[in-house]
């Protein structure tokens, strides 16, 4: 479905700061906010829920805070929000980074960041692909129970419109482990200093290896 309409902000606060858009459900329930997705006033908010259709409102969920991570460094990060505090400063500066607003059945903020483009979608993602000319989808893996569904999901999406799936694994840091394993690795001498606490690692030695 097209959008309703289009603003272009090419990385600019104002004039969009003062521009506004309105979604309803038709119960009470709204979002309501601004371009850049900068709450100015009392109301705005990402959802306004309405606890006694259509009175009692309750903002329930007044923004996401965005956090692009580049290069997969945390000392490299990006942060995508834009909000205003008192005295009219505003950070962080997201906006610096906001190409185009949609509106239609949902709000769609979409990014630019060196060359990456961020956005969001409603709808099937093999749809939004194609509109894009994307060919690859690229899914990250934190479990061999994620590889059960998503697999599922890679032959479907192949099967209505040839798109391939790239699936990465999460980096340790990322992921969980299991108590098990860990333990396995202690008992064979194994080296896992930096997979738990220090304390932990300690007593772990001291209790299948007995010593240090």
């Amino acid at each position: 479905m097209q959008p309703l309409y289009t603003i272009h902000t090419h990385g600019q606060l104002e004039p969009h700061l003062s521009q506004e858009f309105l979604l309803t459900n038709g119960m009470g329930a709204f979002s309501f906010s601004t371009v850049p997705g900068c709450n100015t006033r009392r109301y705005h908010g990402l959802l306004c829920a309405a606890t006694h259709p259509p009175l009692g409102r309750m903002m329930t969920l007044s923004r996401i805070g965005e956090i692009l991570y580049l290069d997969g460094r945390m000392d490299r990060l990006l942060e995508l929000s834009v909000n205003q505090f008192a005295g009219g400063n505003i950070h962080p500066r997201g906006d610096r980074y906001l190409q185009t607003f949609e509106l239609g059945r949902t709000a769609r903020w979409m990014f630019n960041v060196d060359g990456v483009e961020v956005t969001s979608f409603s709808g099937l993602l093999v749809d939004f692909a194609k509109q894009r000319g994307i060919r690859v989808i690229v899914k990250g893996l934190r479990a061999v129970t994620d590889f059960d569904y998503e697999l599922q999901m890679a032959q479907m999406n192949h099967q209505m419109t040839g798109i391939e799936t790239f699936f990465v694994p999460t980096s340790p840091q990322w992921s969980f482990l299991s108590s098990s394993l860990i333990k396995e690795i202690v008992r064979h001498g194994g080296d896992v200093s930096g997979m738990v606490p220090e304390n932990v690692h300690l007593r772990l030695r001291e209790k299948l290896v007995g010593g240090d």
